[in-house]
């Protein structure tokens, strides 16, 4: 089902209706009209884009925390990074917000990060908790000690007071095809 604060499409179709509707009855009774009746199609048009452009969903917000965190990875931006972790995140690697970051830091140093393309992502939303399943293939830098890797993870989510996404949590399921865990990452 189409969401209207997501797309604005179903409103475009209303719309374009409504304009075809106010030509055909034009057409029959063309004294009784005046120019005034094409700004009901006007009006629709317009509400579906401010609706769309004024109003963002859950979904939409986890989509663009998912976009900042892979941009803030790319730029070796741990302080965004950390700015969207939850206070009490923890894995079951890292006991704190403090130990992921520290150990992204030291990631950056061992490989630094050219690119990074979410190729599959899976978003599940509800009652203030979402999930993020993300497949990732990332470009290392000339100095790091691999070229490319595949990465399969999963994010936890939490809205908080302030109606933000906070990242309370991940997991690592895969690099390269292979099952792996955060501890075996250096």
């Amino acid at each position: 089902m189409f969401n209207i604060f997501e797309q604005p499409w179903l409103l475009v179709i209303l719309a374009a209706a409504a304009f075809l509707c106010q030509r055909i009855l034009r057409s029959v009774n063309p004294e009784k009209w005046s120019n005034r009746y094409l700004l009901v199609p006007l009006v629709i048009l317009g509400a579906a884009f401010l609706v769309d452009f004024a109003i963002k969903t859950d979904n939409e917000k986890v989509e663009h925390l998912i976009k900042a965190v892979r941009k803030a990875i790319v730029n070796e931006d741990s302080a965004t990074v950390e700015s969207v972790m939850s206070e009490d995140y923890s894995d079951n690697f890292h006991r704190n917000k403090d130990s992921a970051i520290s150990h992204l830091k030291l990631f950056y140093e061992i490989a630094p990060i050219e690119n990074a393309a979410i190729i599959e992502k899976l978003v599940e939303i509800g009652n203030g908790k979402a999930f993020a399943k993300l497949k990732v293939t990332i470009l290392f830098g000339p100095d790091a000690p691999i070229a490319v890797a595949s990465v399969v993870f999963s994010l936890d989510l939490i809205k908080n007071q302030a109606n933000q996404w906070l990242i309370c949590s991940s997991k690592l399921y895969e690099l390269n095809k292979q099952p792996v865990e955060w501890q075996n990452l250096p």
